[in-house]
């Protein structure tokens, strides 16, 4: 069975609204399916990171926010983040 790239952007976007919602644990779980189904965004790496920082892992959600900004390193909310994990 062939795997639907669009599939990763429904994990990525729901992954957004868990983040939302403040359930960061099935955030987590569906931002990373959509990593694993080939899914990469500025906004899917902010969120990692986002929930990375928010549990202590300050060093991944840096490690995450760098790879946001690889694409678009003038993205204004992915540098705020930065500064912020810093």
């Amino acid at each position: 069975m062939a795997i639907n790239p669009q599939q990763g952007d429904a994990y990525a976007n729901l992954g957004a609204l868990y983040l939302q919602a403040g359930d960061h644990c099935r955030a987590y779980a569906d931002l990373r399916c959509a990593l694993a189904l080939g899914s990469d965004s500025l906004g899917l790496r902010n969120n990692m990171a986002v929930i990375l920082a928010k549990h202590g892992k300050v060093e991944s959600a840096i490690k995450e926010t760098k790879q946001a900004l690889a694409p678009d390193p003038n993205n204004g909310a992915a540098k705020a983040n930065l500064f912020n994990f810093r």
